[in-house]
């Protein structure tokens, strides 16, 4: 047919059939990668990537720091063991011997502990490190600063993923966390990808390698991938980590899910009249006038609104209402993990799926 075409139909050439076929693939493109950027889980990918390689880079960076500095005041490593405020203190002290009463303010505000500044005070007078340069101190604390400002970096880019968590994710990030929720989308490609996966594949994703090592030597299956960071594997007992990421990776695919195709709460206002029937979810047989939140279901494709939810979105909008993300179905998720934990301590059995689900759509 499409060989005759042009022959079948009159005014229709060759070159403007291939026209028409060339706009027909642009717009089924254009479509098909213009999601809603309010929902894009790329970001989160991303984000999440880089705060792995910055924890990495931070950590190799603020060793070099130690070493380099610890030529000249060795006793310091001891004293303040974190890497960050190691940094901030070697850039503040410089070159000991100039170290003060003075300075023991200042010291105070770093460490935030008047005791271990009266400590670093004490061990720079009778430090056993070598003499140093002016010009290498000037590039220890060049150095240190650079160190600094990476890890300030790292401060603002988590409270970035944790907005971005909240708005793309809110269900997911409500049940197991920002952090472990972006790896569970990163390690998946997508939230779409995830919220296809059985809960048995979201069990242990992350632990591939383990898995098919079992399953090549006939032993025993990982009982958990990345959910093993969630505080809820730590929580519960030796023999009930299994047990426990079993049910955690149900919730997670069942967040996931409500994240991928719903997840948005309607918020708004609505005036006026229902006699007897149905107006914006609130029932009357006066004048309708107040707030209201609805927790709807509205389909969605790629992360986008498909025709249906545009529909909605037209509705709600012309009643002055607004979709804004909603973490209600996370936070009653993780209310049912809570109760799974007591559970296998006290033996009260937890709540129904369909029970608490009743409760967050009210």
């Amino acid at each position: 047919i499409r060989l005759h075409f042009p022959a079948l139909v009159r005014g229709l050439t060759a070159q403007s059939a291939a026209k028409a076929q060339l706009g027909l693939g642009h717009s089924y493109s254009r479509a098909k990668v213009k999601f809603n950027v309010h929902r894009v889980d790329n970001m989160i990918i991303q984000s999440i990537s880089l705060l792995d390689q910055l924890d990495k880079d931070i950590n190799t960076f603020s060793m070099r720091v130690r070493e380099w500095y610890g030529y000249h005041f060795p006793e310091l490593i001891k004293i303040v063991p974190e890497n960050a405020m190691y940094c901030r203190v070697a850039k503040f002290i410089g070159n000991r011997r100039e170290l003060s009463e003075e300075s023991l303010e200042g010291l105070e505000e770093i460490v935030m502990d008047s005791a271990k500044a009266q400590a670093i005070l004490e061990a720079s007078r009778s430090s056993m490190g070598m003499d140093i340069s002016p010009l290498d101190l000037i590039n220890i604390e060049s150095f240190s600063r650079r160190v600094i400002s990476l890890s300030d970096y790292r401060k603002g880019l988590q409270e970035y993923l944790r907005s971005k968590m909240s708005q793309v994710a809110p269900s997911l990030s409500a049940l197991i966390g920002e952090v472990v929720g972006a790896r569970l989308i990163s390690h998946a490609g997508s939230l779409t990808n995830l919220a296809k996966y059985p809960a048995s594949t979201v069990q242990i994703l992350g632990a591939e390698k383990a898995l098919f090592r079992a399953l090549k030597t006939r032993g025993n299956t990982p009982k958990y991938g990345l959910i093993f960071h969630s505080t809820f594997i730590g929580r519960a007992a030796a023999k009930n980590k299994g047990r426990i990421s079993r049910y955690l990776a149900n919730k997670c695919t069942i967040a996931s899910r409500i994240d991928c195709f719903s997840g948005m709460a309607r918020v708004g206002t609505v005036t006026g009249w229902a006699q007897g029937g149905h107006f914006g979810g609130i029932q009357g047989r006066s004048a309708v006038m107040g707030t209201f939140f609805v927790n709807s279901i509205s389909p969605r494709v790629n992360g986008d609104s498909s025709g249906l939810s545009r529909a909605w979105g037209v509705l709600w909008g012309g009643l002055g209402v607004q979709e804004v993300p909603t973490s209600v179905f996370g936070d009653k998720l993780r209310e049912q993990v809570e109760e799974r934990l007591a559970f296998y301590e006290t033996g009260e059995p937890p709540r129904k799926n369909l029970e608490v689900m009743k409760e967050a759509v009210v």
